[in-house]
């Protein structure tokens, strides 16, 4: 099975995610260490928010986007 992995180069402001299993807080990831990523995760690069989806989910994402935007 494979495995996508995130590591931060040593950023000004780090890399944090948020996994599901710290109760919606991010962490911040160690600099040059690889995190896994899972389906799910919240990925926050400077002001950008990514959440991390296989090709095959990005559909059902989308959807959910539009559904916040329309709230």
């Amino acid at each position: 099975k494979k495995q996508f992995k995130l590591q931060d180069m040593g950023s000004t402001n780090g890399t944090l995610v948020t996994t599901g299993t710290a109760k919606g807080k991010p962490i911040k990831l160690q600099p040059k260490k690889n995190h896994i990523l899972k389906v799910n995760h919240l990925v926050r690069v400077g002001g950008s928010d990514f959440r991390w989806c296989y090709h095959s989910d990005v559909s059902t994402v989308l959807e959910q986007v539009e559904a916040l935007k329309n709230m």
